[in-house]
């Protein structure tokens, strides 16, 4: 009696949930809508694409990453036949905790054996440009199909690292793809290591910065009240000037990630190059072929001479920002500060106002 009763009790239950259950025996849609689920499980696409007909699956590239964490608490419900000889079987699952449901619409496949789903919403299309990622543990490229599932992406640059966790949905339009990049929440999870210090690709950067500086342009701004007058012989400051630099090594003293999601850098730069040194004189000195001499500012107009030597100059505690693709460059107030320390450091000595 209790056998019976075990027995009755299961088949109610049964009844109960057999629209997303697929109890008792499947029926072909049903089976072939568990074994897509099944290769959903496990990250397996080509598992996918082969039991499924679409366009998506011909002209986008398969991603063979696996899932950290792959879909959950899958339900395949009973097929229901359809006018046109479809079967539709309703799916159930969960993405990092979050329900998810989908119609699968069957049909035989053209060999006459078994069921294929057309057009199913179970793919996402991700794209990633940035060769310092992996997704489930394979570099992307471009652009792929993914199925559902939470996947480790993982960074490793040549000065940073870290990894986070990236739920992926289906996407009922797989052209509208999801990017995959470091920025937003995912910084946090970014370690910036001290090989940021000797960053081939930070220092080569650093470099540009200080090199396409205007400095002759600060000098007139700062040194020459903002007219054309000229250190050594020329009809303006274009001529007198020269910021002409043939070496700059920078020496990062200080890094820190920023809540903007780039790095921010103090550095200490030296600069070698044509740049002008200055000597003062008597009020009868006169220029020669080595020195240019003019009045400058104070008391009783002194007399003031000046050349273009090539030197070495060091600047301190400048300040730049660089993001993850190692592009350094300079933000708010930062290009005019250190405009302005280089011009006090390499024009020290002019006795102008």
């Amino acid at each position: 009696m209790k056998s019976l009763t075990k027995i009755i009790g299961l088949m109610a239950a049964c009844v109960m949930i057999a629209p997303l259950s697929g109890c008792g025996a499947l029926d072909g849609a049903q089976s072939s809508a568990r074994e897509i689920m099944n290769a959903v499980e496990k990250g397996d696409v080509n598992g996918v694409v082969s039991r499924s007909v679409s366009d998506v699956n011909e002209n986008t590239p398969l991603f063979d990453g696996k899932p950290e964490e792959p879909i959950a608490d899958v339900k395949v419900g009973q097929s229901q036949k359809n006018a046109d000889g479809t079967r539709t079987v309703p799916v159930s699952y969960t993405v990092a905790g979050n329900q998810q449901t989908t119609n699968l619409t069957m049909e035989k496949n053209s060999s006459g054996k078994g069921w294929v789903a057309i057009d199913p919403d179970l793919f996402r299309n991700v794209s990633s440009y940035d060769d310092s990622l992996t997704i489930g543990g394979k570099n992307g490229s471009d652009h792929y199909l993914m199925v559902p599932g939470v996947y480790r992406v993982a960074a490793k640059g040549d000065w940073y690292k870290g990894s986070w966790k990236l739920p992926v949905t289906a996407n009922p339009n797989p052209v509208e793809a999801l990017s995959v990049e470091i920025n937003g929440d995912d910084m946090k999870n970014i370690e910036v290591t001290d090989a940021v210090k000797t960053s081939t690709k930070i220092q080569r950067s650093l470099v540009d910065n200080i090199v396409d500086l205007p400095m002759c342009d600060k000098l007139q701004e700062l040194y020459l009240n903002g007219e054309d007058s000229a250190l050594v012989v020329g009809d303006s400051i274009s001529h007198a000037c020269v910021y002409q630099v043939s070496d700059v090594t920078p020496t990062i003293t200080k890094y820190e990630r920023n809540a903007g999601g780039t790095v921010d850098l103090t550095y200490d730069v030296s600069i070698t190059g044509t740049m002008p040194e200055f000597k003062n004189v008597g009020q009868d000195a006169k220029s020669d072929d080595e020195w240019t001499c003019q009045n400058v500012s104070g008391t009783n107009a002194p007399v003031q001479c000046a050349r273009f030597v090539e030197q070495t100059k060091t600047v301190e505690n400048l300040k730049s920002s660089c993001g993850f693709d190692s592009a350094c460059y300079f933000v708010s107030g930062d290009q005019t500060a250190t405009e302005s320390a280089i011009a006090d450091v390499i024009y020290a000595g002019h006795g102008t106002d």
